[in-house]
């Protein structure tokens, strides 16, 4: 197994904005907002996602085994990008719910330097009881500094990992939870306009050929018309490339 280098294991511990994504094997990108990662001690990532909104990543990530990752910390503009296998879905357990909360508090702690109504993220995103949570493990298989800068897209060395501990699993039909009843219309896009101008950054999913997913966090969101968004043109070489073959993103 390989596995983070300390410094990059403790930034996805530290207070970060996260996504985790997915490709279903017809090549659909599919991704959610993720809550809390850490690195465990035999190298493998654990990710937790609300089960509201996981269900369709879950249910690519347990037809590939594939997964991609990303962290950013907003108040220090510190990104990170993984992309793992071996990714196995599981039931997150009431051990989970002081590190859960923790993960919660530090990503609140980090949104208040930058002056964001960090309670109300934290209610709107962590207000989520352990058998609502939804979670992930996954074997680092290649990692990358997504830090704005010229050493963006660098590909970062992995350190070894231990033995693989032993994990209990669970089939997919019991990690599927129903979403709940909807209490208000989903936004339309010229509804949600604000939101592209918010602290948190936007994510883009896109699929490579060879079906892996691919992450990235995007600078800036440009509202366009009630149709289109624009993108700042970064150096995403990966996403232009994915897009020649796949053109769908999310």
């Amino acid at each position: 197994m390989s596995s983070l280098l300390p410094e990059w294991a403790e930034l996805i511990e530290s207070g970060v904005s996260q996504r985790l994504a997915g490709a279903h094997p017809d090549g659909r990108p599919t991704l959610c907002r993720a809550l809390a990662a850490r690195a465990l001690p035999d190298g493998r990532i654990e990710v937790l996602a609300a089960a509201a909104v996981a269900g369709d990543v879950l249910a690519a990530i347990g037809a590939t085994g594939r997964v991609a990752y990303v962290a950013g910390r907003p108040d220090l503009g510190r990104a990170l990008h993984v992309k793992g296998d071996g990714a196995e879905p599981f039931l997150p357990t009431d051990a989970h719910a002081d590190w859960f909360a923790r993960c919660g508090r530090r990503f609140a702690d980090s949104l208040r330097t930058l002056g964001a109504d960090a309670d109300g993220m934290l209610a709107a995103w962590y207000d989520v009881p352990t058998d609502r949570l939804r979670g992930v493990r996954f074997t680092p298989r290649a990692a990358f500094d997504q830090t704005p800068g010229p050493a963006a897209g660098q590909p970062l060395l992995l350190g070894p990992g231990g033995p693989p501990a032993p994990m209990p699993t669970v089939d997919a039909a019991t990690l599927r939870a129903p979403r709940p009843p909807a209490t208000a219309p989903v936004p339309t896009l010229t509804e949600a306009r604000r939101l592209l101008e918010g602290v948190v950054p936007p994510s883009l999913c896109s699929v490579g050929a060879d079906g892996a997913p691919h992450l990235a966090f995007v600078s800036h969101a440009e509202y366009v018309d009630a149709s289109h968004v624009a993108l700042t043109y970064q150096d995403r070489k990966s996403t232009r490339l994915n897009s020649s073959h796949m053109p769908v993103s999310r």
